[in-house]
């Protein structure tokens, strides 16, 4: 079985399950089976494709020889008449007619407008181009015609395959020159042929894959062409018109679809060509021939050898299918014939399956219990490979005319089939006689079954096909039942096949008894057998193995439950408001996602809610098409693309939201509680639409006690008929439909509470209720989330949340010691309905002051809040019971809280994101009063030592707010970017409420026995009721406490100046072009390199100078002077002495040396100068070096290389040219030369 598990990291590590796929090669397996399913079906789709060529062309000679000449001839009439509807203008001239100044032109306007108006209409209606010809020679060339060439090769080695394997299977064992090498080689010829046959079998699957997107390209082309023609502009309004604004938005979907799934058959390309492969080798190695002689040797065979020794328990009952060839008559007189059937074994039942006679659709035989049946090998018979089944017939019931038993003769392909066949048959045996007696597999092993629909019922007039295909009073025909009960639909008759109204998705396998099929499951009694109905949708092999199953709760086996209604009489029951047509999708719904699991006794209660088509992208690369169905509790997806079948489904307890994305169109995210997304293209429907559906679906998962169906089923249909209305009034206003925004909680009113509270208030009224309350309060404090309000009030206010009492300024932080009460349900005072719940927390009077200090016992406070007043996921307002509190000097100080939610209608909805959220606003409201201790009301002539504790008390709110501000950021943090509400609901709860009186009761004596009492929501009593006492004590530690957390935080505020002073300073050096600042350092290194290379003989003749000036200051007494002689005037007799060469001057030398004496003196002191003046020279000359020395010996270095290069690559000219030789070795002796001069 070749299948493929993709399983994309996301960035945290985790695998999301809910893109796990497995995708199952279902065409290639049945093709490699050579199941009746995958003959059927590649049969039912070449009849198809001749009526679609016949459809071409008829369509292009009706075009072409009758459209375009009856047309023309119409459009010329059409034309006439409109020259003849009004008379010229040219008649009503020349005072003809009364208003002889416009009468004519208005006439000659008329005619010219309609003339133009007709030929637009002929534009869009009349073209004789419809067929598109380009379209249909593409699809010819890229499609059909490969199809073609495929199928022709399939044909060719299937009738040739089919033809010798009879031929080798009719074999008389009774002929005496007959050798098993001589069977052997037969068996290699078939197995050679049979490999062509595979490889021509998964070839075609791949053509018929390429072929049906090829038609679905070809038609949007053909109906964009006539949709393009359908779209006019009006010159006269500046306005482009399009006469059909329904389809062009089909057909944008559609083209979008298309274009998706050409991008996705590109990626699958290479998993196709791999998975070919592996369907090849597979099945080659399984279907390989014996090299044994021995195993070809029919007469040596014998019964007991074919048996396994093997007496261990079965846990499992045994499986077997395949083909088998089957003895039978025909005819009048009667004639043998052996013909192929397709046999299993499945859960202790043995039957069979065959092609019908149009060979486009399976058909199947009774089912027998395996415990009704008995084999043996037959050596009888004069074939080899033959045994029996004996099948006892013990139903009374059966519409046939004799009650023997019925004797099967089969026939397998080899010895080793034979032994599988005869050891599985055993092995089933076994396995049902150790099953209990009670258990519904046991029963099922002495049952004959018979087909359930005639329609699926053999009609193969074989003698023995008539024995085994029996009907009883409980078998139905399926069209006639469909015909009759689903009339209202105002469908045709099913037998005219009409079907495709149905918009049934494309299923595993296409049999033209497909949508029959799907539509028997409406009826269907068993769903734990193999039956024809199970094979014209996925397929004659078993795909239990990849069925849906929850993680949660493993299925149990069928023979370990009681044979139950879903396994006798039972059949699908809908609802009296299940819509007719809802039935039709959700037993689609249930064909494709349940009819392969075997453990299951009848299929699930879950009822379709609604579907849509999609392309999801399970990881950046890869994209499927797929088909989703949504249930109460689930989301299911169905991806069929190439031959390629992937089941999956994920919970929508796991889904936190779904939010349409702006930045593409048709994009939907849906987020699970871990934040992984995953993407969606919705086609076909409005994506809003769906988003609002399964936003609704997913919050109604989240409550306490979620709605049932029928009541979903209702808020949907009003989303539906509002969706409706939107539409067709953007329709008439001419503006789009689509709006891109992404408040999928209120667009359609999805709200899913209807509470005991008038929801009828506005905006307007519920924000002059905020400031009357503003104006009441003496403190305000106000900040923005972008959460939706129901969000933001279970964060504070639900079951599970922490929020309070923990925020309470007085209240410890210890979470054991706070206790909330569930909400419970009240009237107040005036007749309003409210909720109420009870807060119990320790006091702790200075711990939120930097410490705690505990007096000698721990004291309790109780105190309620209430909800006053509350529209759903809008308004909410939240009552606290005010607290008295007894400060030295003071009257006793009442602290009064409330809290106000609310929708932020300024920004609700946020375009520049595509995932945006309801914004809310949370206001917390003061009322400090300082009470008459004796009356308990309020008083306005404040002590002095009051109003020097008023602006303390004042500030103090702003601690109590700080905390629940830190609280909502806490569990903000925890709740994530993406489903705010739903998370919120999952982790702080529900507002779940108590409606029990007995425990109103006991809130009550509860209430009476605590530090405080409340009436009518005022704390006035003849006594009053002190909740909280400050000594001078506590005062007195608190106020130290303070100092020295204002001296503390000055210190601490001084030193974080300081680090950020210095922070920003190196962040200001940082902050510089680092490569810019590398750049420079290594420009500064390489110029100090080079510069000390090119001074180096400046420094040598520098530091020779100083030691010269050194040496001669140590010796200044010594006058020393070099003097350069004749002699030494050798050296440059070339350059400055040019009578060395002369004779006379040679004479007169000798002559005359015996007088150079006289000119020592004079000749000393020239000595000297020309001692400077050579050393100068020097210096010039060696200055001079250094400054042609490196481009020179750059040069050399070049011209070497060069050398290098003709001596390695072109040696030939190099051995010859013996010029070019001497001159790079000249080259060589001055590098040399040069580098010593260097040194």
């Amino acid at each position: 079985m070749v299948k493929q598990k993709l399983q994309p990291k996301e960035p945290n590590g985790k695998v999301s399950e809910w893109k796990k796929m497995k995708l199952v090669s279902i065409a290639f397996k049945e093709a490699s089976l050579d199941t009746p399913s995958f003959r059927a079906s590649v049969n039912h789709f070449q009849t198809r494709t001749e009526i679609f060529q016949e459809w071409m062309e008829k369509v292009v000679d009706f075009i072409y020889n009758k459209y375009s000449s009856s047309m023309e001839d119409f459009q010329r009439a059409h034309n006439t008449f409109i020259s003849l509807l009004l008379p010229s203008p040219m008649i009503l001239s020349n005072g003809f007619v009364a208003n002889q100044a416009n009468t004519p032109s208005l006439v000659g306007s008329f005619n010219q407008t309609f003339y133009e108006l007709s030929s637009k209409v002929f534009k869009v209606v009349c073209e004789k181009d419809y067929g598109s010809p380009n379209s249909l020679l593409e699809l010819m060339n890229t499609a059909i015609e490969p199809y073609k060439d495929r199928r022709a090769n399939f044909d060719y080695y299937q009738s040739k395959y089919d033809n010798m394997l009879g031929k080798y299977q009719a074999i008389k064992i009774s002929n005496t020159n007959l050798e098993p090498a001589t069977i052997k080689e037969d068996a290699f010829q078939i197995f050679e042929i049979r490999k062509e046959y595979l490889k021509s079998s998964l070839e075609l699957v791949c053509a018929i894959s390429t072929m049906k997107l090829a038609i679905d390209k070809f038609l949007l082309e053909v109906m964009e062409t006539i949709q393009t023609r359908a779209s006019q502009s009006m010159k006269e309004i500046g306005q482009f018109i399009d006469l059909a604004p329904a389809l062009s938005a089909s057909l944008k979907d559609y083209a979008h679809w298309i274009e998706n799934s050409i991008a996705s058959t590109k990626i699958l390309a290479s998993d196709m060509q791999k998975a070919k492969q592996q369907v090849m080798e597979y099945s080659l190695s399984k279907i390989a021939p014996a090299q044994e002689v021995n195993d070809y040797n029919v007469k040596s065979i014998n019964f007991s050898s074919l048996l396994s020794k093997k007496t261990e328990a079965i846990k499992n009952p045994p499986e077997k299918s395949g083909w088998l060839y089957m003895k039978t008559t025909v005819g009048s007189p009667s004639r043998t014939v052996w013909v192929r059937r397709w046999c299993f074994l499945k859960n202790s039942v043995f039957g069979l399956f065959l092609l019908s006679s149009s060979k486009t659709s399976v058909e199947e035989t009774d089912k027998f219990g395996v415990l009704l049946t008995s084999i043996r090998y037959d050596p009888d018979e004069d074939r080899k490979f033959c045994f029996e089944v004996k099948i006892m017939t013990r139903s009374s019931k059966a519409r046939t005319n004799s009650i023997k038993d019925i004797h099967l003769v089969l026939q397998a392909e080899s010895l080793q089939e034979l032994k599988s066949w005869l050891n599985t048959f055993d092995a089933s045996k076994r396995y049902a006689y150790n099953l209990s007696h009670d258990s519904a597999e046991y029963d099922m092993a002495f049952k004959r079954y018979f087909p359930e629909f005639l329609e699926f019922a053999s009609s193969t007039t074989t003698t023995t096909d008539q024995l085994i295909t029996t009907c009883d009073e409980n078998t139905m025909s399926i069209m006639s039942m469909t015909d009759s009960e689903l009339a209202s639909l105002y469908m045709e008759s099913s037998a005219g096949h009409k079907y495709f109204q149905f918009q049934l998705a494309g299923t595993p396998i296409s049999t033209k008894l497909t949508p029959v099929a799907v539509m028997a499951n409406l009826y269907k009694k068993s769903h734990h057998l193999p039956n024809a109905i199970l094979a014209n949708i996925w397929g004659s092999a078993n795909w239990s193995d990849y069925a849906i199953y929850d993680d949660e709760e493993e299925e149990p086996a069928v023979s370990t439950k009681k044979l139950g209604r879903g396994m006798t009489t039972s059949t699908l029951v809908y609802p009296n408001f299940y819509p007719n047509q809802m039935k039709v999708e959700d037993v689609q719904f249930k064909s494709l996602f349940f009819t392969i699991n075997q453990k299951l006794n009848q299929f699930p209660d879950e009822l379709l809610l609604f579907n849509f088509s999609s392309f999801w992208f399970p990881n950046k690369r890869q994209k499927f098409s797929a088909n989703c169905y949504v249930t109460v509790d689930h989301i299911y997806c169905y991806m069929n693309s190439m031959g390629f079948i992937c089941l999956t489904h994920r919970s929508l307890g796991d889904l936190v939201s779904v939010e349409v994305d702006t930045s593409a169109d048709n994009l939907l995210r849906i987020y699970d509680v871990n934040g992984i997304q995953l993407k969606m293209f919705v086609y076909f429907v409005d994506r809003q639409l769906i988003a609002n559906k399964l936003q609704y679906l997913l919050e109604n998962k989240a409550l306490k006690q979620p709605k049932k169906e029928e009541e979903i089923f209702k808020r949907l249909n009003v989303m539906d008929s509002e969706f409706q209305e939107r539409h067709r009034r953007s329709t008439l206003a001419g503006s789009k439909i689509f709006q891109n925004h992404a408040d999928t909680d209120n667009s359609f009113g999805t709200k899913l509470c209807e509470s005991f509270w008038p929801n009828d208030e506005e905006s307007s009224d519920l924000s002059r209720r905020r400031k009357s309350i503003q104006r009441e309060y003496s403190v305000m404090y106000r900040h923005a989330y972008e959460v939706s309000s129901k969000c933001l009030i279970h964060i504070l206010y639900g079951d599970q949340s922490i929020a309070f009492p923990r925020s309470l300024l007085l209240a410890t932080k210890d979470t054991n010691s706070n206790i909330s009460s569930n909400w419970m349900q009240e009237n107040s005072a005036d007749g309003q309905g409210q909720l109420v719940r009870t807060l119990e927390f320790n006091l702790n009077l200075t711990d939120s002051f930097l410490g705690n200090v505990r007096r000698g016992q721990t004291c309790e406070l109780k105190l309620k809040q209430r909800m006053v007043r509350v529209i759903e996921n809008k308004y909410y307002e939240i009552e606290q019971d005010p607290i008295i509190i007894k400060i030295p000097f003071c009257r006793p100080l009442r602290v009064k809280a409330k809290h106000v939610i609310m929708e932020a209608n300024e920004s609700r909805f946020s375009l520049n994101s595509p995932s945006s959220s309801s914004a809310c606003l949370l206001y917390i409201f003061y009322k400090l009063q300082f009470l008459d201790p004796i009356t308990g009301k309020c008083v306005n002539n404040l002590t002095f030592a009051e109003r020097a504790v008023m602006p303390w008390a004042r500030h103090f709110t702003s601690f109590e707010y700080a905390s629940i501000r830190k609280m909502i950021r806490y569990y903000l943090e925890k709740i994530g970017k993406h489903g705010k509400t739903i998370k919120a609901i999952k982790i702080c709860g529900m507002i779940g409420v108590a409606k029990s009186r007995a425990e109103q009761n006991d809130e009550s004596k509860g209430l009476n026995n605590s530090a405080k009492s409340v009436l009518s929501n005022e704390k006035l009593q003849e006594d009053l009721n002190i909740d909280v006492v400050y000594s001078l004590s506590i005062i007195f530690k608190v106020i130290l406490k303070l100092i020295g957390y204002k001296i503390t935080n000055f210190a601490f505020l001084f030193l974080r100046y300081i680090f950020r002073w210095l922070l920003l300073m190196v962040s200001n050096v940082t902050h510089i072009n680092r490569t810019l600042l590398l750049g420079l350092l290594l420009s500064i290194t390489v110029n100090i390199f080079l510069s000390g290379k090119s001074s180096v003989a400046y420094w040598s003749v520098k530091r020779a100078e100083t030691a010269f000036h050194d040496y001669a200051k140590e010796n200044s007494e010594v006058s020393m002077h070099h003097a350069i002689t004749i002699k030494d005037l050798d050296l440059l007799k070339f350059t400055l002495a040019y009578e060395n060469d002369n004779l006379p001057y040679k004479k007169f030398n000798h002559t005359h040396s015996a007088e150079i004496y006289k000119y020592k003196a004079t000749r000393e002191e020239i000595s000297a100068k020309r001692n400077e003046a050579l050393i100068e020279l020097k210096i010039l000359q060696n200055m001079e070096r250094e400054l042609v020395q490196d481009q020179y010996k750059k040069f050399l270095v070049k011209e070497l290389e060069n050398c290098h290069i003709v001596e390695q690559e072109v040696s030939q000219i190099w051995s010859n040219d013996t010029q070019l030789q001497k001159y790079c070795q000249s080259c060589s002796t001055e590098l040399y030369r040069v580098g010593t001069l260097l040194l």
